[in-house]
């Protein structure tokens, strides 16, 4: 073996190793092909009507990452506080505050007929749900909640509302 070969042989391996560093940086450490999901929510509402307001919800999943994210599940949450009921903390987690009334729990997001909602990469999606809530709260608090396809992972985002106060007038319209 001449000293061609060795200094071939060495930079082949390297150039091996290099590689091989940059692929694990690349795809593990940076997770590119990694769901990267940006979760968000907003609410609107309407009315009143009939002692209670339409709440238009948005859910926004905005797809950071490389690769299409498919819902096949996506549940909203929503608590809320009563109009006049004094405002208190959540004992366990002070000074958080409490909203101790369940207004519901697991509402189902994606439609039983359809197999899931899709995001591509670099799109920011937005999905709809349009429920009620009575006049009776004054500030909800909205969780939505979705698992990562192949991982179960949880992800979730919280907001809370304002709920618009009925005038007095039209508190039967």
């Amino acid at each position: 073996m001449d000293l061609i070969d060795v200094v071939f042989r060495l930079l082949t391996l390297l150039t091996v190793l290099v590689t091989g560093g940059w692929a694990y940086f690349r795809f593990r450490r940076e997770g590119v092909h990694d769901p990267r999901i940006e979760l968000d929510l907003d609410c609107v509402f309407l009315g009143p009507q009939s002692d209670a307001f339409v709440a238009a919800f948005s859910i926004y999943a905005d797809n950071k990452g490389q690769l299409e994210h498919r819902f096949s599940e996506i549940r909203l949450r929503v608590r809320g506080v009563r109009r006049g009921e004094p405002l208190a903390e959540w004992k366990e987690r002070k000074p958080l505050l409490l909203f101790p009334e369940e207004i519901f729990t697991k509402a189902e997001i994606v439609p039983p007929k359809y197999p899931d909602f899709f995001v591509r990469p670099g799109v920011r999606q937005r999905i709809s749900y349009v429920t009620s809530i009575p006049a009776e709260y004054s500030f909800i608090l909205a969780r939505v909640t979705f698992r990562y396809e192949h991982t179960n992972d949880i992800h979730t985002a919280e907001r809370a509302f304002k709920v618009p106060t009925v005038p007095p007038n039209r508190a039967s319209s």
